[in-house]
């Protein structure tokens, strides 16, 4: 009799090892080309240093305009006011380099008393002539220009002064390498009509 009840026993305790194990649901097998491992990332990307900066170099027409036009030039003239009337002018100009030769500078000046003077700064960027002045009067222009062609240059420009904004045109004829022409007008309505500033003959 007991022989025959260890015998149940054992069947029972196999029967529910069984069990178990069968009730236990099987892993599903992964798709096929795919693995339980995530990938492995990518190689980190190394980044180019950036190109090395070169300093820019004065420039080979702003050296030559210099050249050209170095010493003290004596211009006579007139100015003409926006009523038309005009006034005899003498006046002196000097050429010089400015800002480590990358600007030609300029000076203008009336040799009368309390007269106008101006301080211009030309530059080139490889395509175009740019101008910056200053006065006595408390006026500001910009400029730019293409640049000497059969020996003339126009300027066109935007000023600021007491009168307001203008825009303005600026004529320059080299006559000579010692004896130049130079004439200059604006408009006040956006060049719907325009005014003769002054005209100059300057020698050198």
């Amino acid at each position: 009799m007991r022989n025959l009840m260890r015998i149940v026993i054992s069947m029972s305790f196999v029967a529910g090892l069984t069990a178990g194990a069968v009730a236990q649901p099987a892993k599903p097998a992964p798709p096929p080309g795919k693995t339980d491992s995530k990938p492995a990332p990518p190689p980190p990307i190394k980044a180019e240093p950036p190109p090395a900066m070169t300093a820019p170099a004065p420039s080979a027409e702003v050296a030559a305009f210099v050249k050209a036009n170095a010493g003290t030039w004596k211009c006579t003239g007139k100015m003409f006011m926006p009523d038309g009337s005009a006034a005899d002018m003498k006046a002196t100009i000097k050429t010089k380099f400015a800002l480590d030769k990358f600007w030609a500078q300029i000076s203008f000046v009336e040799t009368k008393k309390n007269g106008f003077k101006f301080e211009s700064y030309r530059t080139f960027d490889g395509k175009k002539w740019h101008a910056v002045m200053t006065d006595n009067w408390g006026s500001h222009e910009v400029s730019w220009s293409d640049g000497p062609k059969d020996g003339k240059t126009v300027w066109e420009s935007i000023s600021r002064s007491a009168m307001g904004e203008a825009k303005g045109r600026h004529y320059e004829e080299q006559a000579s390498p010692k004896e130049m022409k130079m004439w200059g007008e604006f408009s006040m309505d956006k060049g719907k009509t325009w005014m003769k500033a002054y005209e100059a003959s300057c020698k050198k």
